[in-house]
């Protein structure tokens, strides 16, 4: 099952990144972006252990109807708390952004993630948020994160099965081209 959502993914990337090219597009149809997002845990275990997160969010794809955008991107992160479970996670998700055209300076957009995270730690990712873009390029943004894993380790010599489910409250700062 993680193989194929990757396939998926990754078979979706190709296609707008191959269609872009041989469509002769403009650079207004087909965009990416780069975000460097912070997360604290929001509730539960993540608050309770004051899980954080850092990392790069990586997105391209394809702008429908003027203002709707699907791409998909990567996102390599690492978790990490104060005396408990820490690890990398890389989710290779889909997006949906809503983000009006307007030519003021500033503009809003909402936007939605799902995907997975097929290494190291692996496991279901969401994200869900809204923020501002600046003069076309700037994105602001901040939202709700999820991860979930489940792995094994070893406590004390005896092995161990873990589930987490983390939440967090993200602030993403990013560069659209």
């Amino acid at each position: 099952m993680n193989k194929s959502i990757s396939t998926i993914l990754f078979t979706l990337a190709l296609f707008l990144i191959v269609s872009a090219k041989a469509k002769g597009q403009t650079t207004n149809d087909y965009q990416g972006s780069i975000n460097a997002e912070f997360s604290v845990g929001l509730t539960g275990y993540a608050k309770d252990y004051s899980y954080k997160s850092i990392g790069f969010a990586a997105g391209y794809g394809k702008t429908i109807n003027n203002s709707s955008y699907i791409g998909i991107g990567l996102k390599p992160n690492y978790i990490f708390s104060d005396g408990d479970f820490d690890g990398f996670f890389m989710p290779i998700y889909g997006e949906y952004k809503y983000q009006p055209i307007s030519e003021a300076g500033v503009r809003g957009f909402c936007d939605a993630r799902i995907g997975y995270s097929p290494i190291s730690k692996m496991g279901l990712y969401a994200h869900i948020g809204g923020g501002i873009i600046i003069y076309q390029k700037w994105e602001v943004s901040i939202g709700a994160s999820y991860q979930f894993t489940k792995f094994s380790d070893s406590y004390y010599g005896e092995p161990q099965k873990y589930d987490y489910n983390l939440v967090f409250a993200t602030l993403s700062v990013g560069y659209k081209f």
